[in-house]
């Protein structure tokens, strides 16, 4: 393994006024957050792109660090400047280079170094979701390869383009394993009961449900469709009917069609090769809904919810315990989160408006030890 360098890692702790720097040298190779294989008989180097460009910003002398991977051999790497807004990494074999994002874990479109040799790209993460593998190895193309070369361009044309290979339509079985439908055309009913004086809050609404689950070879396919959403205050009086509906209220079916209340829609990868579950797609969508209140209702709503919370006892079995004795985090330990193995090729969240709307109210007819509380 050539190029082998140590990796630090830097926690920045405020500690009341002050701001304290752990520095941190990690010996462990399971830990580095990348590590790179080369699986051919090629010689690779590669480099961050535009490191150039941050040794500049940082008074660095020009330059940058370039790596030399020789062959069938491994390498941990960490990029050279983890504060660029655009992190890629630049291959170069036989002189052709390309441009790789190590975030993206699935198989990558391979890489032409020739008329009748390409070298193909694999990312995937390991069991604990601390390194990610970029595996280089050469590529054969089959019938079942999930990409081909195009037929039709040049071989000049070929070279050093994204778009030497194509999808390969064959390889990706459409086949429908499994299909299932739902429809719930009147929908559901949920009511809000403070059961301690029974009496109904509010009445939720959920009108023309559809669920689609569709299972093929390769993913599941699944989409959750809401028509209609609306929440109706129950209280009598109350100064808004309905405190929760879509503000823009469709006037045909077929808008209703076009534009539901919600949606969401996903495909889910049969994939167990890469380490995480990925998705191929994620869309969440909430048209513009409107939220209207008086305090009358919130303050019943408040009563309910102390309510539930108080019928959840919990016994004290600690009767002789000191607190001076419970365990203390120091200052020099830092809490560090743990990621999740959760990978989305395209995660579409339109945008949300919800519009409110609260008035107050001359009496309130809950419970006055509520308000002293």
């Amino acid at each position: 393994m050539e190029g082998a360098s140590d990796l630090v890692k830097v926690n920045v702790v405020i500690s009341e006024a002050t701001l304290r720097l752990q520095i941190t040298q990690i010996k462990e190779q399971r830990l580095w957050p990348y590590q790179i294989r080369n699986l051919t008989d090629k010689t690779v180097t590669f480099f961050q792109k535009d490191a150039g460009y941050w040794e500049r910003e940082s008074g660095a002398s020009a330059g940058h660090n370039t790596y030399r991977l020789t062959p069938r051999s491994r390498m941990c790497y960490s990029w050279d400047y983890p504060a660029a807004y655009n992190k890629t990494l630049v291959l170069e074999i036989d002189g052709q280079q390309r441009a790789i994002k190590l975030e993206e874990i699935g198989t990558l479109p391979p890489m032409k170094i020739s008329e009748t040799r390409a070298i193909g790209f694999d990312i995937w993460a390991s069991d604990d979701g601390t390194t990610q593998h970029l595996d280089i190895k050469n590529y054969v193309e089959t019938s079942q390869s999930l990409y081909r070369s195009r037929t039709n361009a040049s071989t000049a044309s070929l070279r050093n383009q994204p778009d030497d290979f194509v999808i390969n339509k064959s390889a990706v079985s459409e086949q429908v394993k499994t299909s299932i439908r739902i429809l719930l055309k009147e929908g559901i009913g949920l009511s809000l009961i403070n059961s301690a004086k029974c009496m109904e809050l509010a009445y939720l609404t959920l009108q023309d449900i559809r669920i689609k689950i569709r299972e093929t070879e390769t993913e599941w396919n699944s989409s959750l469709e809401v028509r209609w959403i609306q929440i109706d205050n129950q209280l009598f009086g109350g100064f808004y009917p309905i405190i929760f509906y879509p503000t823009v209220v469709p006037k045909t079916e077929k808008e209703l069609a076009d534009h539901p209340i919600f949606n969401l829609s996903t495909v889910l990868l049969k994939d167990h090769e890469h380490g995480v579950i990925r998705f191929k797609y994620l869309q969440v969508l909430l048209q513009e809904m409107t939220a209207e209140a008086d305090e009358d209702f919130l303050w019943a709503v408040l009563e309910t919810v102390q309510a539930v919370i108080a019928s959840f006892r919990i016994e004290d079995t600690y009767d002789n315990y000191n607190i001076s004795e419970a365990p203390t985090q120091s200052n020099e330990q830092v809490v560090e989160a743990t990621g999740g193995n959760l990978y989305f090729e395209l995660f579409l969240l339109h945008p949300v408006q919800l519009n409110l709307s609260f008035v107050r109210t001359e009496c309130i007819n809950s419970d006055p030890a509520i308000l002293r509380e």
